[in-house]
């Protein structure tokens, strides 16, 4: 016989969860940007990426994701 759950607790413990998942998500995506933005440190010093070719990187990734980075 299983003994029936507290809808009180119940509710309490999926809002946790789901903030939980949201705080999470939101971490993964930072460090996943972060991660991503660094590899293109010093991507202009190598030979045959001039200014040009930053900038089509710039306007492909979008200005906005550079600059939240800290990057450009």
């Amino acid at each position: 016989m299983s003994k029936k759950r507290n809808p009180v607790i119940e509710k309490a413990r999926q809002e946790g969860f789901l903030a939980g998942q949201k705080v999470g998500f939101e971490h993964g995506k930072h460090t996943a940007l972060y991660t991503f933005a660094s590899k293109f440190e010093g991507l202009e010093k190598v030979k045959g990426i001039g200014p040009k070719t930053m900038e089509l990187i710039v306007q492909h990734f979008g200005k906005d994701y550079f600059e939240s980075e800290g990057k450009k």
